[in-house]
């Protein structure tokens, strides 16, 4: 059983889990990630959300792709289909 907030326990679990969401946040690009340096030494990252207006922007194009990309794909399913009925009927 795992001590919570001990070394290896659920905060850093926690910590882990929360890293992984801003990860994809950022791939994702809902946040940005900026590396910064601490004059005494080292560094720290720094996570920002998009504006609301930027976010919906974004959402949109991500939506339209998506839809671009479903109609793509039932195209070439129709196509499929029309070949092989046209194959099954000519035999």
């Amino acid at each position: 059983m795992k001590v919570p907030f001990s070394r290896g326990g659920l905060l850093l679990e926690m910590f882990a889990g929360l890293l992984e969401i801003l990860q994809t946040l950022v791939g994702l690009g809902i946040v940005t990630k900026e590396t910064k340096t601490i004059k005494e030494g080292g560094y720290y990252h720094l996570y920002s959300a998009l504006d609301v207006k930027t976010f919906k922007l974004e959402t949109e194009k991500r939506v339209k792709d998506l839809e671009d990309s479903f109609h793509r794909i039932l195209r070439k399913f129709e196509g499929d289909l029309r070949e092989i009925v046209t194959i099954v009927y000519e035999e």
